[in-house]
């Protein structure tokens, strides 16, 4: 059984490295078995010598994968369009971005580009429900926001290597997915997590149904919907 107080106290003892990642990934409470894959990361980026690794965050929100993928030596590209949330992610990853280590993109993201209502719950702006797509009846509009395709923005990206693609978009995971495998994209990314969002939907386990159908009919092992 894993000691998770002392899984702390050794990341606390240990700022600089390994520890340092695992409280990272504690903080942003990732699940257990994915943690394998971002303590390879630092290895897989010194295997590529040189080559860009790329981490996607989609739905960065306060930046806690940001940082995982940022620490772990990944360029990292992020996408959230709340605009409460977007002058903390400026401040806190400034020196990043100066770097070209980090691209913060200040839009949402869905499986075509154009522009979508922005609807909040009732925590307000700084709310992690905040979306763009799902049965909104219960939820007000603050404003509107571009969306960018995300299948079309990876493959803008050119000659890199995609690491991990995380996506955490309140609903609009189910039309990205679709078009990712359709496409034959998730070929090219090592790691896709999703955490899905079908209760927004009075036909969400339909959504659900069918994706889970799609992955299993391409035989693919490279999407997980387990992401919380």
């Amino acid at each position: 059984m894993i000691d998770k107080q002392r899984l702390l106290i050794d990341a606390l003892c240990d700022p600089n490295g390994l520890g340092k990642l695992e409280l990272m990934l504690y903080n942003v409470h990732t699940p257990w078995h994915y943690r394998y894959i971002f303590h390879q990361l630092p290895y897989h980026i010194s295997k590529l010598e040189g080559k860009r690794v790329v981490c996607i965050d989609c739905g960065a929100h306060a930046g806690l994968m940001s940082d995982v993928f940022l620490w772990c030596g990944a360029e990292t590209h992020a996408f959230e369009p709340n605009p409460a949330i977007l002058p903390f992610l400026r401040k806190k990853f400034s020196q990043a971005m100066s770097e070209g280590r980090y691209v913060l993109n200040p839009k949402a993201v869905a499986d075509s580009d154009g522009e979508m209502e922005l609807f909040v719950d009732d925590g307000g702006v700084l709310s992690q429900g905040i979306r763009i797509i799902g049965e909104s009846k219960e939820m007000k509009s603050i404003q509107k926001v571009e969306v960018v395709d995300l299948v079309r923005y990876i493959k803008e990206l050119g000659e890199v290597d995609i690491y991990f693609l995380k996506i955490d978009v309140e609903g609009a995971e189910f039309g990205i997915i679709e078009k990712l495998i359709k496409e034959g994209l998730h070929k090219k990314i090592h790691y896709i997590a999703c955490e899905t969002h079908e209760r927004f939907f009075s036909d969400g386990e339909e959504k659900m149904r069918k994706i889970r159908e799609l992955i299993k009919s391409n035989n693919i092992k490279n999407i997980f919907l387990d992401w919380v």
